[in-house]
Order: C-alpha cells, then structure tokens, then sequence
C-alpha cells in the first residue's frame, strides 16, 4: 500500500529536517572542540570570527536557506494532490543530495572565495531538483 501523497510529504520532512538537526548537533559538537583546543592553547576562542568554524557555520545556513525553496513546492504539490510518485523520487533525491553535501563539506570544507568546485555534484543536481519541483508546484496552483 503506497502511503497518501500527505504521509509521503510529511516522511520526506522529517527526513529533511533530520538532517537539518544533525548540522546544528554537528555546530555544537565543533564549538565545543574548538573552545577546549583553544583553551588548551592558551587563545581565546572568537567564536564568529573562527575560520575553523566557517564550513560547519555553512552547512547549518545552507540548509536552512534552502528549505522553503524546498518545502514550499514539496507541500504546494501535497495540498493540490499532485505529488505523484516522480515528485516523491525526486524529493528523496533532494534530499539524499543534502546528506552528500553534508559529506562534502565535511570532506572538502568551504572555500573563502566562495568558489567550492567539490561541492558542485550535490549543488548543481539538486537544483536541477528543486526546479522541476517548483515548476511542478506553478502548474498546479495556478
């Protein structure tokens, strides 16, 4: 029995919004570390100023920008009864490419210049994910 187009949303936000959690637990985690390491060192730990801070900072903001882009279309399509089963693969995809990126940045950091090469095989696909859900979402409402 294939779950209502309403559970099927709901079970992809909570997925999301899992892995929005973990990137505040993971901000948490790194302050922590990076407080007693400074403390171990004898330096203040400037928290907002912290470059070591910057790709965990990144992660948790990229998250949160991107989840109405997100969410906004994902619950447009439930509420209309057109999330058919191609949006509900393509919002699972979405949402396994935020766990890649998560492992990117974890990976390969953030880049000051903004410039994050490595990150693009989850950044470019997942836009290409959320379009086709926007669009999706615009014929239904509208």
């Amino acid at each position: 029995m294939v779950p209502s187009q309403t559970t099927q949303a709901a079970q992809i936000t909570v997925a999301y919004s899992g892995l929005y959690t973990l990137t505040l637990v993971n901000q948490c985690i790194q302050k922590k570390l990076l407080h007693r390491k400074h403390k171990q060192q004898g330096k203040v730990f400037e928290r907002y100023g912290s470059l070591d801070m910057r790709p965990h900072d990144r992660l948790s903001m990229n998250y949160l920008e991107w989840m109405p882009v997100f969410m906004g279309p994902l619950w447009s399509l439930a509420a209309t009864d057109t999330l058919d089963a191609t949006s509900v693969n393509i919002a699972w995809t979405y949402v396994a490419l935020r766990l890649l990126y998560f492992a990117l940045i974890f990976r390969f950091g953030v880049n000051i210049s903004g410039h994050n090469v490595p990150l693009w095989v989850s950044t470019f696909p997942g836009y290409g994910c959320l379009t086709y859900l926007l669009v999706k979402a615009f014929k239904s409402v509208f």
